[in-house]
């Protein structure tokens, strides 16, 4: 059903999974380059996922990936961006560690005229003022169309579900609801959605008012928008005893996790800190040596469930993430994977400078690995061979 969507992102960005930007290179004019990489915090799983895809993706690329970590703090980011230009390094990838404290961090690398490019879960941080090469976050419109996918299969494509409702004011949380509605109007019109806001709601009111709902409607299944939401939906459920609904959630926090593995949950939708990192190093490479890249780049979310989840808890590795993305599964790491499917019809297989992207922006194409590679259509008519 996924495959055959005329579906089309109507956005100005290029999206990627891990595209091989750095695919043009070769690998004796990459050697020499040195990526630093700012990170908030490598107590967070996230960024230590971000900081191995990252030393995995430069390990692809024969560049080198200095990773160093703000322990949480502006001042800490500032000062390891300080030592990173004097070290030498070619390009900074930065996570913010604070709206607006972390520009200076920024300011400071523009004044010594390092390239910038930041990549964050929820990109906030105001850039205006500042030179930023690209910015790097998750396609969370996509996760929303994945989420959709995901609990109408789940649902057997019949009855009813409810969608939590989020504030639309935050951005990532009104992408995801963007692309649930879509995927659900578009590809799964036999399932009615009932919508639940959960704006305003103490937990106590949330918990009671859900639990009502589910008692007083036949409900199949429950899309959340955040790993709260979805645990407390969750518990609503045991509450109201109710506790054969399929649950789609987004954001694999530590607590989701633990109920994807007891089974109260069927899938959550989550970026890939490693996938992030991975994608980073490689634009930031290509950057480097001449290539010119879209100002906003997006990354696919993927579907965690049980058999995934050994893979994602363990980072990088040798498997691979296939398939249609409502039956994907986080394998192995950059360099060896693929992922095909996504919005529209188009694909990407391999990691950086071994695979191929198809499809992408218009109907142009991406094949090939390093010195071999051609460019065809992308956005607009042109093309590059």
């Amino acid at each position: 059903m996924y495959r055959k969507s005329l579906y089309l992102l109507m956005m100005a960005v290029l999206v990627v999974a891990v595209v091989p930007f750095s695919g043009l290179l070769s690998a004796q004019a990459a050697k020499t380059t040195m990526i630093g990489v700012s990170v908030p915090s490598l107590n967070d799983a996230f960024y230590i996922g971000l900081s191995g895809g990252a030393q995995a993706a430069a390990t692809d690329l024969a560049v080198e990936a200095v990773v160093m970590d703000a322990n949480n703090d502006a001042a800490v980011e500032l000062a390891n961006v300080q030592a990173m230009i004097a070290d030498g390094v070619s390009a900074l990838l930065i996570s913010p560690v604070d709206d607006e404290a972390s520009r200076a961090a920024i300011q400071t690398a523009n004044e010594a005229g390092v390239p910038v490019l930041v990549v964050a879960k929820d990109l906030t941080i105001d850039l205006d003022g500042l030179d930023v090469v690209a910015t790097l976050s998750p396609h969370y419109e996509q996760g929303g169309w994945l989420a959709a996918s995901v609990l109408c299969d789940a649902v057997g494509g019949t009855g009813t579900v409810v969608e939590l409702v989020g504030d639309a004011e935050t951005a990532s949380v009104a992408a995801r609801a963007e692309g649930f509605s879509g995927f659900m109007a578009q590809e799964c019109s036999g399932v009615a959605v009932v919508q639940f806001a959960t704006v305003g709601l103490e937990r106590e009111a949330f918990m009671d008012q859900f639990a009502a709902l589910l008692r007083g409607q036949e409900i199949s299944g429950v899309f959340a928008f955040d790993a709260e939401t979805t645990l407390m939906s969750v518990e609503a459920s045991i509450i109201a005893r109710k506790t054969n609904l399929a649950f789609v959630g987004f954001d694999a926090s530590d607590e989701a996790m633990a109920a994807l593995q007891q089974g109260r949950l069927q899938a959550i939708i989550t970026p890939a800190g490693w996938k992030l990192g991975a994608v980073g190093i490689d634009a930031s490479n290509a950057h480097v040596n001449g290539i010119e890249l879209p100002s906003n780049i997006l990354i696919h979310l993927g579907v965690l469930d049980l058999e995934s989840l050994a893979m994602f808890r363990g980072g990088p590795g040798s498997g691979s993430f296939e398939g249609d993305p409502r039956s994907g599964s986080f394998e192995g790491g950059p360099g060896s994977g693929s992922f095909e499917g996504g919005p529209g019809s188009g694909s990407f297989e391999g990691g950086p400078g071994s695979g191929s992207f198809e499809g992408g922006p218009g109907s142009g194409s991406f094949e090939g690995g390093p010195g071999s590679g051609s460019f065809e259509g992308g956005p607009g008519s042109g093309s590059f061979e």
